[in-house]
């Protein structure tokens, strides 16, 4: 006999029925699971496969833990931002105040125009240099942590690049007060540990 459940299960994979019927168990209803385990049986999967996977699922799980109990709250996300904010000025000042009294320009409109650039080139290039190398910020290093992809590997290049634009977007640098992640964690898969 069939219940609801028996068509929604025939259309899931080897893998995601095991994931239902072992990790994910407790996410389903009695009737679901049932028509999962059928369906596992229908199929005549393999003790040996079906055991591989589920050891796969579990440590994929416990990797997931252990990511989400390293990650740095709110307080420490907000003091990597201030040092962060503090350095990347600093540098800009020093940068703009170089490149002002090398190339004298007379209108007041230039220069404002070349110092923004220059402190967007300083944001920018902080970060992803930095993030991209060393996986942290100078506020990351004070606060012994350090950014990873939500996997828990080293982020690319690429991963680096998309997280740093996405800090333009409004109010991401107070969003991770309200999330454990902010957008630009989000967007990029990316998460700040502990070192």
């Amino acid at each position: 006999m069939e219940n609801d459940f028996t068509h929604v299960m025939r259309n899931r994979s080897d893998s995601e029925l095991i994931q239902i019927v072992t990790t994910d168990s407790h996410r389903y209803q009695e009737s679901a699971l049932e028509a999962a385990r059928k369906e596992i049986e229908s199929r005549n999967i393999e003790v040996e496969k079906f055991n591989h996977v589920k050891q796969d699922l579990e440590a994929s799980m416990a990797e997931s833990l252990r990511i989400e109990a390293a990650t740095v709250g709110s307080g420490l996300r907000l003091a990597n931002y201030f040092i962060d904010t503090v350095a990347i000025l600093i540098l800009a000042f020093v940068l703009i105040f170089f490149v002002n009294t090398i190339l004298w320009i007379g209108s007041q409109t230039v220069r404002m125009l070349l110092s923004n650039l220059l402190l967007l080139a300083t944001v920018v290039l902080y970060y992803i240099i930095l993030e991209s190398r060393f996986q942290k910020t100078l506020g990351k290093l004070i606060t012994g942590s350090k950014v990873i992809t939500i996997e828990g590997n080293r982020p690319g290049f690429n991963d680096i690049f998309i997280r740093t634009l996405c800090r333009f977007i409004p109010f991401d640098n107070v969003s991770f007060l309200f999330t454990k992640n902010g957008f630009h964690d989000k967007f990029s898969k990316t998460t700040v540990i502990r070192d």
